[in-house]
């Protein structure tokens, strides 16, 4: 009961503080930032697995 108090009932804002995935890194580095992000994995991923 106390820990519910403390992490998501009471102290966060989940709609305007808590961003993940694609909301984080759009609001790091600017629209599109996520997609980018996740295109630059699959190149190095893809060069990678062929060695």
């Amino acid at each position: 009961m106390f820990y519910d108090r403390w992490t998501m009932r009471g102290m966060l804002d989940l709609d305007n503080e808590l961003k993940v995935a694609d909301e984080f890194w759009d609001f790091l580095g600017g629209k599109n930032t996520y997609k980018d992000l996740l295109d630059c994995f699959e190149r190095i991923g893809n060069l990678l697995k062929q060695k």
